[in-house]
């Protein structure tokens, strides 16, 4: 895939996730573009280390919480069936059904909250 083709789907250099736990402790995250395009099916993010691709350690994800996955329209961030949800901007997700992220979102994920903010 060129450059130009990645951009067009809302793949610039890299996609940062962040914020804070329940316990007021900052989290951040940055997954290239390379690193979203070669993953297959996706970066998982959770708690537990042989599980997840990105750990955060907060208890109240699961160890396999949320996917964000590359697909025709752009970048996708899917719940795993976690147990305590993951929201997009207040909405719920329905588990393992992929719904399209855009930049400026916020993703609550147990009491955890990231902003999504691409990165040139």
């Amino acid at each position: 895939m060129t450059e130009e083709a990645s951009d067009a789907l809302g793949l610039e250099s890299a996609w940062r996730l962040a914020g804070t736990d329940g316990q007021g402790r900052d989290h951040a995250l940055t997954i290239s573009r390379d690193e979203l395009t070669n993953a297959y099916p996706g970066i998982s993010v959770g708690r537990h280390p042989k599980l997840a691709d990105r750990v955060i350690d907060e208890p109240s994800l699961s160890r396999r919480h949320f996917r964000l996955s590359r697909s025709a329209e752009g970048v996708t961030l899917e719940d795993l069936s976690s147990l305590n949800g993951t929201l997009l901007d207040d909405v719920p997700l329905v588990p393992y059904s992929p719904v399209s992220l855009a930049d400026g979102q916020t993703i609550t994920a147990g009491r955890l909250k990231l902003k999504v903010s691409r990165v040139a």
